[in-house]
């Protein structure tokens, strides 16, 4: 296969994907009108359509404040601001919970080296997800490219107008090709990619450099690369990653670079899909939709009736009024010179049926609480505790919501922020940021990396081990009383250590298992001399006793 083929085959895919996605675009481009206006440019070329139309189509925000509350949850749910709310683990959890102390240090600086370098504002990363957020509760899905940025030395995250991006997945379900349809202009291209740029590209940069042209980014598995675009000549330079990046100018045919990638790049968090159909959708929205549209449809009527009862139709009587009846402040309305009948029998005002505006105003209030349950907004708050509650009950109420919020923000948690995280974390690997294999501890070197999570849910579940704890000591302490052996069977320092890691303690704070063996040890040994003092004091004080006793018996002639 020569380099025009292969590149063309590139092209033609890239087109073709993007091209199945027209119905979708104005699917989605509905949606847009309805909740989130500011994005509503799926169907059009033009960025955000400010305007006189802008919006002209809502007569209510109520549908965009549900949007926006839900993408607002997404954020604080997940990504709780101002704490630390991933840590990087192992996958192999009977090894992870008997990791030594000096394991949990490492991993714990390692969630703190990878949590500084996301949150460096050079990173792009807080507005990437709050665009990627309000993408995800709209739409079911985002696209949010994590790479390097070598200027900066950093990661850059961008999120991406979903228009311009398609995807396939494989048999596993999973996303294994992602393409990205780039129009920018010569000169930022030029910044990028310099002398890579075709040679007809490179001539216009002087006299058109803010002449747009057509970019595709294809990233895919390395395998399928060579299996089904590369030529023998290739081989020679393999690329040894997992991923490919490739980018392609779409008029010229020329291929710009081909380099190999740690990660997809591309992360794609998906809520819900249906079979058949490699793109997700927001269960929210669907379920909002026919009540976004019958709420303006409600507030509209509303608005028509209210303005009758403010300004209401008025009667001109035949041949009275001979100019337009005016009815603003200050105007003035013509009668016949020849009507001689009294002036309030010329224009009369109709008389309405208000009655049903009451039950106007009821249909829109339970239309709006049809939409924040069809957001979730219902099921976000956490539960209450009374402060009589006893242990069991509060690990009842913990439950019974984490029953509720488990669907919601259970799969979030693990196609967004898991997918999100390891790939940061892959990618800030590759490039050496958490140092080489030499300071790894021992026991870690070839496991499996594992993210755990701190929000409210996880922080819920986290807390049961605490009130296990609790109901614990409250059962020994009641069954202690029928059989003082009862004591023995809890091993304590387990127990605690386990309750501690469920509610967050770090595990700096604590002294290493060995450390604490030593203190025991040492401990023990002391009180054992302790008490062999205290046994040959009175052994002493016992011989003194008997010696004089001795003495006695003889000066008494005894013996």
């Amino acid at each position: 296969m020569t380099l025009n083929s292969k590149t063309q085959y590139l092209i033609d895919r890239a087109t073709g994907l993007l091209s199945t996605k027209t119905q979708l675009n104005s699917f989605w481009q509905n949606i847009a009108y309805n909740f989130y206006p500011q994005r509503a440019f799926f169907t059009r070329t033009n960025p955000i359509p400010y305007g006189t139309d802008f919006a002209a189509n809502l007569t209510t925000s109520f549908p965009l404040l549900v949007r926006r509350d839900l993408a607002s949850a997404i954020s604080s749910y997940l990504r709780p601001s101002g704490q630390q709310w991933f840590t990087v683990g192992i996958a192999n959890k009977k090894k992870d919970e008997n990791l030594s102390n000096e394991s949990r240090k490492y991993l714990e600086w390692v969630t703190e080296q990878q949590t500084n370098f996301i949150n460096d504002r050079d990173s792009g990363f807080k507005k990437a997800v709050d665009q990627g957020d309000s993408d995800f509760a709209t739409f079911g899905q985002c696209v949010i490219s994590i790479e390097v940025d070598w200027n900066n030395r950093n990661l850059l995250h961008r999120c991406w107008n979903m228009r311009d991006v398609a995807w396939s997945e494989g048999v596993n379900g999973v996303i294994n090709y992602v393409c990205r349809e780039w129009n920018t202009t010569i000169r930022e291209a030029n910044k990028i990619f310099s002398d890579k740029l075709s040679a007809k590209t490179q001539e216009r940069l002087l006299k058109e450099g803010d002449s747009k042209i057509r970019i595709y980014h294809m990233v895919m598995e390395t395998e399928e690369y060579y299996t089904s675009y590369s030529s023998s000549k290739d081989s020679k330079d393999k690329i040894e990653l997992p991923f490919t990046s490739i980018f392609v100018e779409a008029e010229e045919g020329h291929e710009i670079e081909v380099v190999g990638s740690p990660t997809m790049i591309y992360c794609i968090p998906r809520w819900e899909t249906v079979s058949g159909s490699q793109y997700a959708y927001s269960p929210a929205v669907i379920s909002a939709l026919p009540d976004a549209r019958l709420l303006q449809s409600i507030t509209l009527s509303l608005l028509e009736a209210g303005e009758k009862a403010v300004n209401p139709p008025v009667v001109a009587k035949e041949q009275a009024v001979r100019s337009d009846i005016a009815l603003m402040p200050n105007s003035i309305s013509w009668l016949a010179k020849d009507y001689d009948g009294p002036i309030d029998n010329a224009i009369k005002v109709m008389n309405l049926d208000r009655s049903g505006l009451q039950y106007g105003l009821t249909m829109q209030a339970e239309t709006r609480e049809m939409l924040k349950e069809a957001f979730y907004l219902n099921k976000l708050q956490l539960p209450q505790f009374d402060g009589n509650m006893t242990a069991t009950e509060v690990r009842q109420r913990i439950q019974e919501w984490i029953r509720s919020a488990s669907p919601l923000f259970g799969s979030m948690e693990t196609e967004y922020n898991q997918q999100m995280v390891q790939m940061q974390f892959d990618t800030l690997s590759h490039v050496g940021a958490f140092g080489g294999p030499e300071v790894i501890p021992e026991e870690l070197r070839g496991e499996e990396i594992e993210f755990s999570f701190t929000n409210p849910l996880a922080e819920a579940r986290g807390s049961e081990k605490g009130q296990k704890l609790l109901e614990m000591q409250g059962l020994i302490a009641q069954a202690i009383n029928l059989d003082p052996s009862i004591a023995n069977i809890p091993d304590a320092t387990i127990a605690l250590r386990d309750a501690l890691e469920g509610i967050g303690i770090p595990a700096k704070w604590l002294k290493d298992e060995d450390v604490v063996a030593e203190i025991n040890e040492a401990q023990a040994q002391a009180q054992q001399t302790q008490q062999y003092i205290e046994t040959l004091n009175a052994g002493g004080q016992a011989a003194e006793q008997v010696g004089k006793g001795a003495e006695a018996i003889q000066q008494a002639g005894l013996i």
